[in-house]
């Protein structure tokens, strides 16, 4: 007759080893027992790390800071900064800009969306190889406002999302004010890498 591991244990001591064994062999089938239920053991899986997304800057700052070293920003406003990033939410700023040769209003839009509304606005323009669409226009009176003199430059820019950042220069201190300079403080080029520039994408 085959003995079990339990009964095998004899001499001094083993009515405690015998013991100890039945209850180390009670665990064992329990945990065997335990292996062989149809419910799968779920594999501990690390939580996800919660998502944040960062805050939309302040869009006054943020075109001051775009401004070329050598042009100073002066007055400035604008609103779209806004904790809520995850918002599609335009933005608009200016910036009195001044290269020591008088001041020029610098004015800025960030609009998500916009593909539709300015179809054939941007016939004609320059295509980026990331299929950006570019637009430039120098307009006396831009605004219609009826400064003496003024004139604006403007860059248009418009992502293949419909995203677009606007840029425009006058040769004023204010929309509307006489000219204060013979053209705007920022080159065309300039306003370009303004439009282009990709701080704006926290707007899209």
């Amino acid at each position: 007759m085959r003995t079990s591991l339990a009964g095998r244990v004899t001499g001094r001591g083993a009515t405690a080893a015998g013991s100890v064994l039945v209850l180390v062999l009670a665990a064992v089938a329990a945990a065997r027992t335990a292996d062989s239920t149809d419910t799968p053991r779920k594999s501990p899986v690390a939580a996800a790390p919660a998502r944040t997304t960062p805050a939309k800057p302040d869009a006054a700052t943020l075109l001051a800071a775009l401004l070329p070293r050598h042009v100073k920003a002066g007055d400035k406003d604008g609103q779209g900064g806004d904790t809520d990033a995850g918002a599609a939410q335009e933005a608009y700023a200016f910036v009195v800009a001044d290269d020591g040769k008088g001041k020029s209003f610098v004015q800025v839009n960030a609009q998500p969306d916009m593909s539709e509304a300015l179809a054939g606005h941007f016939d004609g323009a320059r295509t980026l190889p990331d299929g950006t669409r570019v637009l430039r226009t120098k307009e006396n009176d831009p605004d219609q406002k009826g400064g003496a003199g003024a004139v604006g430059w403007t860059v248009d820019a418009l992502r293949p999302d419909g995203f677009r950042v606007v840029v425009t220069a006058f040769n004023s201190p204010d929309r509307g004010r006489p000219a204060d300079r013979a053209r705007p403080a920022l080159t065309m080029a300039q306003l370009e890498d303004i439009a282009l520039d990709e701080a704006w994408l926290a707007w899209r």
